[in-house]
């Protein structure tokens, strides 16, 4: 689905991204870890086609996103930041209902069709009720719902999400990453807990603008890597319940 090859981006002088290379495959749910400027926001960036790259190129299904339109990739990918802010004082369904704007023209103006996205999307992250509140009055995780609910409305092939729990508590963190997962479509999620990003298919570890290890989440969730990356000591625990590996910080 996304391949990138070779991108590195510089600013203002400064190396945000080194070069590196990976493939994002069609389905799976990839996961960014890694300190705070580590370059995983400005990767997404790269990946969302909002940045170009100072060099290499990022490919989105075989072709070089630098060549297509802003309304061909909306109308694939949709990248959720961190936490969205307006000042506007916009209605909740007037928010979500902006997710369609990729799909609307003057040869194909609002329809029914679209009406029944909306409706889907806000009876999938449960904010039907919430359909009138304006935006501001939200707490922040209804606001990510919202926030989430917009880019679903885009109906994307491909969903990039920026720390999708960065100040949420825990009820509204395992929710919101219950729903990503139940997703039918192709991820690419920064996480700062490594318990949560263990959930993912895969895992990319950054530091200090570079890739230091891609791949499953029990192949680089490692004490050496974890120790190189975060300065912090780890026990792997293996739960069978779970399948998945836990975390023990020490």
């Amino acid at each position: 689905m996304i391949s990138v090859q070779n991108v590195s981006y510089r600013l203002r002088g400064k190396t945000l991204v080194n070069p590196l290379s990976f493939e994002v495959k069609k389905g799976e749910m990839l996961g960014l870890i890694g300190p705070n400027g580590s370059g995983k926001s400005s990767l997404l960036r790269l990946l969302a086609g909002i940045t170009r790259p100072s060099t290499g190129q990022v490919l989105l299904k075989g072709q070089a996103m630098t060549d297509l339109p802003r309304e061909s990739i909306a109308r694939q990918l949709a990248f959720v930041t961190q936490q969205a802010e307006t000042h506007e004082r916009i209605r909740v369904r007037d928010a979500v209902e902006l997710g369609r704007t990729p799909w609307l023209s003057l040869l194909n103006p609002w329809s029914d069709q679209d009406q029944h996205v909306v409706d889907l999307v806000m009876h999938q992250l449960s904010i039907q009720h919430l359909g009138d509140r304006i935006w501001q009055t939200l707490s922040g995780g209804e606001q990510q719902r919202v926030h989430l609910a917009r880019a679903l409305a885009q109906q994307p092939e491909i969903l990039l999400l920026d720390e999708p729990t960065n100040h949420l508590d825990i009820q509204n963190q395992l929710a919101i990453l219950q729903l990503v997962e139940a997703l039918n479509t192709t991820i690419v999620v920064a996480l700062h807990d490594l318990n949560q990003a263990a959930r993912c298919d895969r895992l990319a570890i950054m530091k200090s603008s570079h890739l230091i290890a891609i791949g499953k989440p029990d192949e680089v969730l490692t004490p050496d890597i974890i120790w190189q990356v975060f300065g912090v000591k780890t026990k792997m625990i293996h739960d069978t319940e779970l399948q998945r590996p836990l975390l023990h910080f020490f």
